[in-house]
């Protein structure tokens, strides 16, 4: 599985991709993984927020609500003001996230 997620990464972000090991590494880190055919999230979750450490999605999948399902599966009941984004806006692609599911962010 992990080297099925690894191969998704590579698409997702083919300029810095992630190997197995690193997803083996993050998962002994504490880190919580869900994954489909299409997409993944990788977050580290404690007693009341959580940390998404990356979120990807198929380049021929994008825009079709997958990235929000994600979020959702994970965040489907936050507690208010528990999941803050802290990306900067240069991510324009997580900026879109953001705009799309404003009831699971606060800054």
């Amino acid at each position: 599985m992990l080297d099925n997620l690894a191969n998704l990464h590579k698409l997702c972000f083919p300029h810095k991709p992630w190997s197995a090991d690193e997803f083996v590494g993050l998962k002994k880190s504490g880190c919580e993984i869900i994954a489909s055919q299409n997409g993944f999230i990788v977050y580290r979750a404690t007693l009341d927020e959580a940390e998404i450490i990356t979120i990807g999605v198929h380049p021929d999948a994008r825009r079709t609500g997958i990235g929000i399902a994600l979020i959702g599966v994970r965040f489907s009941r936050p507690a208010p003001g528990s999941a803050r984004r802290s990306t900067g806006y240069s991510h324009r692609n997580a900026v879109r996230c953001w705009e799309c599911s404003p009831r699971y962010w606060s800054r």
